[in-house]
C-alpha cells in the first residue's frame, strides 16, 4: 500500500492566485492525493523533509529564493526522489534549457495550466504508481 506522501505535490509560486488556480486544476482532475500550497519557498525548503512530496511545481521568477535557488537548496541527493515540474511565466530559451541541468527536473511549463498540460504532469510523476 503506498504512503500518503507518495501522492502529495508541493505548489510553490509567491502568487497565490497561481497555486490556488494550479489547485483547482489538479483536484479537478480526480489527484487522489494530497497537494500543498506554498508561498513562501523557504518554507517548502523547510518541510521537505517532514512532508517528502513526490512532485514540485516550482516558479522560476520569485523573491529571495528563486527556482534555481530552490532546486540548489533542495540538494540533489537526500532530494533525488523528489521530481520537480517547472511552471513559469518565463519563455526564455535560456531558462528552459537552464531546466534540462537539473536531473530533478522533468519538464518544464509556461503559465497558464490547461486541464491537459495537468492531467500529464500528474501522467508523468506518476507513471508507476
Amino acid at each position: 500500500m503506498h504512503e500518503m506522501f507518495d501522492r502529495r505535490i508541493f505548489l510553490v509560486d509567491d502568487h497565490k492566485i497561481s497555486n490556488f488556480i494550479n489547485r483547482r486544476l489538479i483536484e479537478g482532475c480526480k489527484f487522489s492525493g494530497e497537494v500543498l500550497t506554498y508561498e513562501k519557498p523557504e518554507i517548502a525548503l523547510q518541510e521537505l523533509e517532514v512532508k517528502k512530496p513526490k512532485l514540485i511545481l516550482l516558479d522560476i521568477n520569485m523573491p529571495n529564493i528563486d527556482g534555481w535557488k530552490f532546486l540548489e537548496l533542495m540538494g540533489a541527493t537526500e532530494n533525488a526522489n523528489i521530481k520537480v515540474i517547472m511552471v513559469t511565466s518565463s519563455t526564455s530559451s535560456m531558462d528552459k534549457m537552464k531546466a534540462r541541468e537539473y536531473p530533478q527536473v522533468l519538464d518544464y511549463y509556461v503559465k497558464p495550466l490547461s486541464v491537459a498540460m495537468v492531467k500529464n504532469i500528474i501522467a508523468t510523476a506518476f507513471e508507476e504508481d
